[in-house]
């Protein structure tokens, strides 16, 4: 094979040097092509945000005069109130408030989505919290024919928490844990403290999950199939709206779950380092 001379070297190099600035020239317009894309799904996100937000808070007032004055009706502000009649106006009354709970997990994950959404950490005692939580529920469990049982540690658990924003999680967590579970069982909260974490159980006997339903229980929308998801009904926001808001806490949330046998959700969250054990 014959050496290369000179003008075949600066023939392959000026060949290499075509085909790099070619090359460059296509990566430059696939990067152009890419951040122009970038910016229209920013827009087209900014854009869904807004209409949420607006369509929300627009939905919203006109649904929260309505159970006021359904409230007043069925309270007799209006006058005495036909038992013919009360049941209709009784159903009028839940399907309303299901509504503006609706209304109020749009506006929660157009608030995240968007990065509008602020917390207001405060030292927080976690374990008067639940106990708060399980209290109010307590009635709504003897409805359904269930046992509500919480575990609480020795002591009082203080962490560093949006409060008002964390007990909407364990709420959530809590009636979810109701709703999914037939009557004469038993949902139990536990709270205990391992290492620098304040860990938050919420067991219950229902129905369980599928593994395959596992790994996108916590996705926006995203709703477990089974004997009681036509009953309970939903959106489908509110595991991830509580999972949203336990990561702005520096926390996690995960859960374990088996067909007929129920499901634990375990909330961790950072505790103040004079509690830590």
């Amino acid at each position: 094979m014959e050496p290369l001379v000179d003008d075949d070297v600066d023939g392959a190099v000026k060949r290499e040097l075509k085909t790099a600035r070619s090359k460059i020239r296509y990566l430059r317009r696939q990067a152009r092509a890419m951040r122009a894309e970038q910016e229209r799904l920013r827009r087209l996100n900014k854009a869904k945000d807004d209409f949420i937000s607006l369509a929300s808070h627009q939905l919203r007032t006109p649904a929260t005069g309505v159970k006021q004055y359904i409230g007043m009706v069925l309270e007799g502000f209006a006058g005495d109130v036909p038992e013919s009649i009360r049941p209709f106006l009784s159903k009028a009354y839940e399907s309303n408030d299901r509504q503006l709970s609706i209304v109020n997990d749009l506006l929660q994950v157009a608030q995240l989505d968007s990065g509008a959404l602020r917390l207001n950490r405060q030292p927080t005692g976690l374990a008067g919290m639940l106990l708060s939580i399980v209290s109010e529920q307590s009635s709504r469990f003897s409805q359904r024919n269930q046992r509500l049982e919480y575990r609480p540690p020795a002591d009082e658990t203080v962490i560093d928490a949006d409060a008002p924003r964390l007990r909407m999680v364990f709420d959530n967590l809590i009636d979810n844990a109701s709703k999914y579970t037939p009557e004469d069982r038993t949902v139990t909260v536990a709270l205990a403290i391992r290492g620098h974490q304040a860990v938050v159980t919420v067991k219950d006997e229902g129905v369980g999950i599928d593994k395959e339903q596992l790994g996108r229980i916590f996705d926006k929308f995203s709703r477990v199939a089974n004997s009681r998801s036509e009953l309970v009904g939903g959106t489908g926001l509110g595991l991830y709206w509580a999972k949203q808001i336990v990561d702005l806490h520096h926390g996690s949330i995960s859960v374990e779950s088996e067909p007929g046998e129920g499901s634990a959700f375990t909330v961790r969250l950072p505790v103040r380092k004079e509690d830590a054990i």
